[in-house]
């Protein structure tokens, strides 16, 4: 039983060795994902910029690629009114609620980019 004993807690430090690289690689591609995201915003002011990193990625790309100034202007504001409930509207509710007074929505955008590139632009 003590031999048992003796093994297993000479193989414990093998699996937290495991568990510590799983978990720094993840990291690792969390942070080049975070990278791709910033640099797809990077033509953005500074304000702009800034709003996006508080969006999730579908929202961010949203607000990023599809929106006008204008439009992105427009969704900053109405961070700064009050929802339906009287709280206020967070940045992916405002994103959310001008795509779809607009009629983007991201399912839009990726059915549109697919029929888009497997279309023969020569007809």
């Amino acid at each position: 039983m003590k031999k048992i004993l003796t093994v297993m807690l000479s193989l414990l430090p093998l699996f937290s060795y495991a568990e510590e690289d799983q978990a720094i690689s993840q990291q690792q591609q969390g942070g080049m994902q975070g990278t791709n995201q910033q640099n797809m915003c990077s033509s953005l002011s500074p304000n702009e910029q800034q709003f996006a990193m508080k969006l999730n990625s579908s929202n961010r790309m949203m607000f990023c690629n599809r929106f006008s100034k204008d439009i992105r202007n427009q969704t900053m504001q109405m961070t700064k009114q009050t929802d339906a409930s009287g709280k206020m509207m967070t940045p992916d509710q405002a994103v959310e609620k001008m795509a779809k007074s607009k009629n983007m929505t991201p399912q839009q955008q990726m059915q549109g980019s697919q029929s888009q590139s497997g279309s023969c632009p020569v007809q």
